[in-house]
């Protein structure tokens, strides 16, 4: 179990560092957006693929080339037999057990937060399906518009879009500024967050999703002003509607909305330049990559196996008789105690 996640994190950080150094910076946001959750299925099966190149796996020799412990055991006189077992009783008796309460003590803990965020996830989805309830909703180009009174910027939640009710009827939500939800409810981004927070609560402990999410929610809003800017809409007048809109508190993390860490970065993809031939470099790149890491990754291939390790061929035999004397291999010493 501990080697699957280190390997699945490994994969996750591998993957992640690639997106961030090679494609995140280039527009090509829809293979960028299934690389991110290609990247996340990969990294948690790659452990069983049986692909790799290298076993962690120990090759033993197979059991009939040495003669067991348990046997040589039984061939020593039962005085020294007793006295052994009395002697690793007690420190063997101990160790299991602080091997037990340890192994149960992190099974109590891993269960305990998980059930706590889980408890937390439902509560948020449960809230926000309250709000669209007890608010008064309209629509905008077929998609339901919940028109609710807290001070926060626009989201979405799956089909359904939430603004402020005061700014809708003033006219302070520009129609590019539901057309930037729209794309969201549209590209059914928040599958792609309740899939990333579904992995957080079962992997909690590792923090190399929390930077997934991150990537995702860019990459979410990246393809959103997209789908604006490509509807006509003026650069610099929705580069100002932006700015505005960070005045306002953004709503909880389980919806796409404006956020004042990355519109920097928003602002930058809107006016940067596309290389198609760079792009496509690019791309291709993310193939060999995904090969080399199931390669590394993967379970051993099931062509290879242990017992095609040659064993060693001697046996080795001990025994210890009644007049001290000590056969090893059919040779007999004689045991002197001084």
């Amino acid at each position: 179990m501990i080697s699957y996640l280190v390997l699945s994190t490994l994969s996750m950080g591998v993957l992640l560092f690639f997106y961030r150094a090679v494609l995140e910076q280039e527009k090509i946001l829809h293979f960028n957006r299934g690389f991110i959750v290609f990247a996340l299925v990969f990294s948690l099966v790659v452990p069983f693929l049986p692909v790799g190149l290298f076993s962690s796996a120990t090759a033993w020799p197979d059991a009939e080339s040495f003669t067991s412990l348990d046997a040589l055991i039984t061939e020593l006189p039962a005085d020294y037999q007793q006295q052994q077992q009395t002697e690793s009783l007690a420190p063997a008796n101990s160790a299991f057990a602080l091997s037990d309460l340890l192994f149960w003590s992190s099974l109590l803990i891993y269960f305990s937060v998980m059930i706590v965020l889980f408890i937390r996830f439902l509560r948020i989805v449960h809230m926000i399906q309250l709000k669209a309830k007890r608010h008064r909703m309209t629509s905008f180009m077929g998609v339901a518009v919940v028109l609710h009174d807290e001070q926060t910027v626009p989201y979405t939640f799956l089909r359904t879009i939430f603004i402020n009710r005061d700014q809708y009827r003033t006219g302070t939500i520009t129609p590019e500024v539901l057309r930037h939800e729209l794309a969201h409810v549209r590209q059914l981004h928040s599958l792609d967050i309740l899939f990333l927070e579904l992995l957080k609560i079962v992997l909690w402990f590792n923090p190399v999703l929390y930077l997934y999410k991150k990537a995702m929610m860019l990459n979410h809003e990246f393809l959103a002003d997209q789908a604006v800017l490509s509807a006509g809409t003026s650069l610099t007048s929705y580069q100002r509607l932006l700015f505005d809109a960070l005045q306002l508190r953004a709503p909880q993390g389980l919806s796409s909305n404006f956020s004042f860490s990355i519109t920097k970065k928003r602002f930058t993809m809107m006016t940067k330049s596309h290389s198609r031939l760079l792009s496509a470099i690019k791309m291709s790149l993310s193939a060999p990559l995904f090969l080399l890491l199931a390669l590394l990754f993967g379970c051993e291939s099931t062509s290879s196996n242990i017992s095609d390790v040659n064993p060693a061929q001697e046996k080795i035999t001990l025994e210890i008789t009644e007049n001290d004397v000590i056969r090893l291999n059919g040779k007999e010493f004689q045991y002197e105690e001084t």
